[in-house]
């Protein structure tokens, strides 16, 4: 999941045991939406590969969860939405998120000078190194 409101970038404590990540200790203090803290004692180094030739280190703090599970629905979304390359390949169906990409990497994984666009039914689509990126809200289904 990519979060440009969340300051830092994070990863699940469970993400981190199946991953067999090495932890280094860290004192950070988490605060979230209406002034709720939280705290993360420990924290990883990543690398994320954008291509065979360029990688961005970073350090995501560990946390117990990201969010619950999480599932958006894209099913007639409008036009523009068609052979989108998306990070999940199953939008539709609720999963657990392991991850969360904040504004310290974010930024560095958009690409200059390509245009949004944005669908009939106002999805922002943004392209970066990786996959399309989709903002607003859609209907429930």
């Amino acid at each position: 999941m990519v979060d440009l409101c969340a300051e830092r970038s994070y990863i699940s404590e469970v993400l981190v045991q199946t991953l067999g990540l090495k932890k280094r200790k860290t004192d950070v203090n988490i605060l979230g939406i209406n002034g709720i803290s939280s705290k993360s004692s420990s924290s990883v180094q990543l690398k994320l590969k954008l291509s065979v030739s360029e990688e961005i280190a970073l350090e995501a703090l560990v946390v117990p969860n990201i969010i619950g599970s999480s599932s958006i629905s894209l099913c007639n979304s409008g036009e523009g939405m068609q052979d989108l390359k998306l990070a999940d390949p199953h939008p539709h169906k609720k999963c657990i998120i392991g991850a969360l990409i904040g504004s310290d990497v974010a930024p560095k994984l958009f690409l200059p000078n390509t245009p949004n666009k944005i669908t009939s039914e106002g999805l922002l689509l943004q392209p970066t190194k990786l996959v399309w990126l989709i903002s607003g809200t859609t209907k429930t289904t």
